[in-house]
């Protein structure tokens, strides 16, 4: 039906046809306003063309849920290789302080916090066996 006058002339060679036999010549044949199915017609189409467009709405809410997913998946995934990066560098970090830390730096550390007093026992007395 998309050649309208290729329909109109179709359908009025098929009406002479069976008119003929009659006696009654067409001799000019249009439709007036546009042609309309029945109303069962109608509503059938209307319907499919409603589950039609709420199978189109489905697909697409699918669609931006499996797009959402994979959002928060490459987010999680981002957050994941951020904290390996900080605990090996923590890591790396650790070690080399640990590889620092040598007897001499421990010696010099406690040079440093001296206050220049000796150390005065307070049992050595008591363990001499001065005090009986």
């Amino acid at each position: 039906m998309g050649d309208n006058a290729a329909f109109i002339k179709e359908v009025k060679t098929a009406t002479q046809a069976e008119l003929e036999q009659y006696g009654v010549v067409i001799g000019q044949f249009s439709f007036i306003g546009a042609a309309r199915p029945p109303q069962v017609v109608a509503d059938a189409i209307n319907l499919k063309l409603t589950a039609v467009q709420k199978a189109l709405q489905l697909e697409n809410e699918l669609k931006q849920s499996e797009a959402s997913a994979r959002k928060l998946i490459a987010v999680a995934d981002g957050e994941a290789k951020s904290i390996r990066l900080r605990a090996d560098a923590e890591a790396y970090a650790n070690k080399t302080v640990a590889l620092s830390v040598t007897p001499n730096l421990i010696e010099y550390e406690r040079v440093k916090k001296w206050d220049g007093k000796m150390i005065t026992p307070i049992a050595s007395s008591f363990l001499l066996g001065g005090n009986k």
